[in-house]
């Protein structure tokens, strides 16, 4: 029939072909068979790749905070040098070495941890001139 509403109200079961050509039943009306007849269809169809993503381009200008950052590190390392002279010069006064013993450890590691600051400086600072 063409009355699909009629036919959804009184049958149970609908026989149709297959995707291979065998007869199946489905149990229900048509709209039952439609929906089975529809996700047949769509797992025949080839799937289309999905495009590769588009590589993500490395911005040619730098913002203001790169900016302001590019300007600010030669002045960051300026200040390191300078707090690095100072433990120096406190670390070969014999003086000094004699009567604070307790400072010396932490001086050293304020001096290393100034150091590995540096290195990551000059490197961001090498990008961000590459950059500009």
């Amino acid at each position: 029939s063409h009355d699909r509403a009629f036919l959804n109200n009184i049958v149970t079961a609908v026989f149709g072909f297959g995707s291979d050509g065998e007869i199946i039943e489905i149990v229900g009306g048509y709209d039952e068979w439609s929906a089975r007849a529809k996700a047949l269809r769509e797992a025949q169809k080839p799937r289309k790749a999905a495009p590769p993503p588009r590589p993500q381009t490395e911005r040619k200008k730098l913002s203001n905070n790169e900016r302001k950052e590019l300007e600010d590190i030669p002045k960051t390392i300026a200040a390191h040098e300078a707090e690095q002279k100072e433990i120096a010069a406190k670390l070969e006064s014999a003086d000094f070495i004699i009567n604070n013993p307790e400072k010396i450890a932490p001086m050293q590691a304020r001096l290393a941890e100034i150091e590995a600051e540096d290195e990551r400086l000059f490197a961001r600072w090498e990008e961000l001139d590459a950059r500009a």
